[in-house]
């Protein structure tokens, strides 16, 4: 095919709608290009594990390691080769089982023998609400290929390193690597300056570690937060002061209105006192992002975003099996005015039965500033029904 032919076919394709991968209309090799589901601010990627599946796997750069749930390892027919205690986010460590996949095809990208562990995932679904969580992807993706995530497509892509050439006009973040293994990049919030990891696990934004936040006064400066439950990681539950940063920046990058927390963890990964914090793929989805590993860079390319929404119903919602729970209620906040607890098992939201409902668009609503009509929440409190009045309300400056 001669180079006028090309470019017909490449106008004949743009005639039709159909959008080609940017990496292929550069002429490079791709591995991979597939859809992804983004849920809960985390990208999930279907995988084929020893030949079984489709599984949903999360696609993690805070994961030195392969991922499992213990359903799927005994689905898959994975070895077990010991048990260790691991530490994450939350302030204890969890018994997981070692273990190793012996193939994993994303795609038309195909991998061997993967080093893994198996875990249980059930407190992780009920706190965070996946119904199923199968398991994640990690450094073993991201040290063979350019991983290219087009957010406003739902497109990743898998680039040969060998091919890539980066984008005109894309922002250049270089990094370096902790641990050995994550992302770490340099970033200024409050006129202060520190380093970052790029945890793209991470469903929030911007989370400041304790040390860091706490020597140099920036809940003064930010705040006063919000003391809530800001999610659940290996380990259990994470805590923060949650706050609005007007400005952040990482490399040449910058992001206003976002939401970050400041963690209240006295152990585990949220308390390291070596760096500044984690930016998670709250921040992340602003951008096409694209983790270019061999050339130690990230590269990001501006999405339409808008600022960061934050709860406003004052409360945390997780599963009780068909239903939901609320697992943490803010101090003085709409929730706890309208009379809810923590522990209070809900079963109806505006007269909707949450068995019909999806938790994570319930979330949504929730943090959305065009609802302010009362919600009636009707909730058992052990064996007696209780209903609510739930007046939303911004809990955050700048919605």
């Amino acid at each position: 095919m001669n180079a006028s032919s090309t470019k017909q076919w490449i106008a004949r394709f743009a005639l039709l709608g159909l959008a080609l991968a940017p990496a292929m209309a550069r002429g490079e090799h791709v591995a991979a290009d597939l859809h992804f589901r983004l849920i809960d601010n985390r990208v999930f990627l279907p995988a084929t594990l020893n030949g079984h599946g489709p599984y949903q796997m999360l696609l993690d750069t805070g994961a030195d390691v392969a991922g499992v749930s213990l359903d799927v390892l005994r689905e898959i027919g994975a070895p077990v080769r010991g048990r260790e205690q691991l530490g994450g986010a939350g302030e204890n460590t969890e018994a997981v089982t070692k273990t190793e996949i012996g193939s994993v095809r994303l795609g038309g990208a195909a991998f061997r023998d993967w080093p893994a562990i198996a875990l249980g995932f059930g407190a992780h679904n009920a706190v965070i609400g996946f119904q199923r969580f199968d398991g994640v992807a990690g450094q073993q993706v991201f040290r063979r290929y350019v991983v290219d995530i087009d957010f406003a497509r739902t497109r990743l892509t898998l680039i040969e390193p060998k091919d890539y050439r980066a984008p005109a006009g894309a922002i250049v973040v270089p990094f370096t690597f902790y641990d050995g293994y994550i992302p770490l990049v340099r970033g200024a919030i409050a006129g202060v300056r520190g380093k970052f990891m790029v945890d793209l696990g991470d469903r929030s934004s911007l989370t400041l570690f304790g040390s860091f936040w706490r020597g140099h006064g920036l809940d003064d400066k930010l705040g006063p937060g919000i003391d809530a439950l800001t999610g659940y990681g290996l380990g259990g539950p994470v805590r923060g002061l949650v706050v609005r940063v007007p400005g952040f920046s990482f490399g040449a990058a910058t992001a206003k209105g976002v939401v970050a927390r400041l963690s209240l963890q006295a152990s585990g990964g949220f308390a390291d006192t070596h760096i500044a914090g984690s930016i998670g793929a709250g921040l992340l989805r602003r951008f096409r992002t694209i983790f270019d590993y061999p050339h130690s860079r990230i590269l990001l390319l501006p999405q339409t975003a808008q600022p960061d929404r934050y709860d406003r119903a004052g409360m945390w919602l997780g599963r009780h099996g068909a239903q939901f729970e609320v697992f943490d209620v803010v101090a003085g906040g709409p929730a706890e005015v309208a009379g809810l607890r923590k522990g209070d098992v809900v079963t109806q939201i505006d007269r909707r039965k949450v068995e019909t409902l999806d938790l994570f668009a319930v979330r949504e609503e929730l943090r959305d500033p065009r609802y302010n009509e009362p919600l009636l929440v009707d909730f058992l409190r052990g064996s007696r029904a209780g209903q609510a009045t739930l007046r939303l309300r911004d809990q955050l400056p700048g919605g």
